[in-house]
């Protein structure tokens, strides 16, 4: 339903802007482009946006509410802040931003996304059912389905557990991930 560009340049999974926008004109009309940004300048990513043709932009950093906000009024696409899950993190402060979503992850130290930590989804659904809410961190085949099911979130991303190597999607792990993502149960 959707795909994710990495626009972090230090990581594994980084693609540059050019590349992006190439895959996105091909892709069906059905299918959303997002852009993943880790502490970027609002600049950068209105000009990636552009370039890249994206859906939406994932703001996976340290951002602040008025630097998304900042952002929504540069972008012409929808705006999704991800939150990572530490233990320090006040699900309250979700509302100190304007968004057109929400990403919650997995926390694992310094890194942005992409680390495969699963969190207490519990923390997912005291966010308010007035905005969109994305779930990460940790999801794979084998617990899809209960993350789907205990949450009941908008959508699911997925990274990490769906790779034979950082950056390299495994094609079987992709297409168990999206048949157990989408069963009907």
């Amino acid at each position: 339903d959707m795909l994710g560009f990495n626009f972090y340049a230090r990581s594994p999974r980084y693609i540059s802007a050019e590349a992006a926008g190439a895959i996105v004109s091909e892709l069906p009309a059905n299918v959303l482009s997002v852009g993943v940004f880790v502490n970027e300048t609002a600049e950068r990513i209105s000009e990636v946006a552009r370039a890249a043709r994206l859906d939406a932009v994932q703001l996976h950093g340290d951002e602040s509410p008025a630097f998304v906000k900042n952002v929504a009024e540069l972008v012409s696409c929808s705006v999704i802040k991800a939150f990572r899950v530490a233990p320090e993190f006040d699900a309250r402060s979700v509302a100190d931003y304007e968004l057109d979503a929400v990403l919650l992850d997995g926390y694992s130290g310094g890194i942005y996304g992409g680390a495969g930590e699963t969190f207490d989804w519990d923390i997912a659904k005291s966010i308010s059912p007035s905005i969109d809410l994305y779930l990460a961190g940790g999801l794979s085949a084998q617990n899809v389905r209960a993350a789907i099911s205990t949450v009941r979130p908008y959508a699911i991303d997925s990274c990490s557990l769906l790779e034979s190597s950082p950056g390299k999607k495994d094609p079987d792990k992709l297409r168990r991930f999206i048949t157990e993502a989408k069963r009907n149960d």
